[in-house]
């Protein structure tokens, strides 16, 4: 009698330790599980801002560069110098290097007639101020759409 009292409180004591590391477990499961999500939507916040970021600065270059061939479309070279310089000065292009501002006015372009730009090319003049400044890329995309 008392061997059998004695295995059913063993089997009592051992089923409530079971049942208390099994909670246990599954609390630890649950909490990872929890982890893991948060890492997964913290991940998907950051991609959509860094897409969110790339957007804003093509959209910025696209404007920087939109703005320097109007400022070269100009009719005579000091309108275009005049033009250019003032959309620097105002801040509507970037020049963080100084590279537009240190450009002596002898080697500003000037952009040929708007016929010249009908078959979607760049002239050389231009590409060579749009690879200066870095906006080349943004240029060949605009002119792309713009063609289209």
């Amino acid at each position: 009698m008392a061997a059998a009292a004695l295995a059913v409180l063993s089997a009592v004591v051992g089923g409530l330790i079971q049942s208390i590391s099994s909670s246990d477990i599954e609390a630890e499961r649950s909490t990872a599980q929890l982890g893991v999500e948060r890492l997964r939507a913290q991940a998907t916040i950051d991609l959509e801002t860094q897409k969110q970021l790339a957007a804003e600065r093509l959209e910025q270059a696209e404007f920087e560069t939109t703005l320097i061939l109007k400022a070269i479309e100009a009719p005579n070279r000091e309108d275009q110098i005049r033009n250019l310089k003032f959309f620097l000065n105002a801040g509507f292009i970037s020049d963080s290097e100084g590279k537009i501002a240190a450009i002596e006015e002898n080697d500003f372009p000037s952009l040929p007639r708007q016929s010249a730009l009908t078959d979607g090319t760049v002239p050389s003049v231009i590409e060579k101020i749009l690879n200066t400044v870095g906006l080349a890329q943004a240029c060949a995309a605009l002119l792309s759409r713009s063609v289209s």
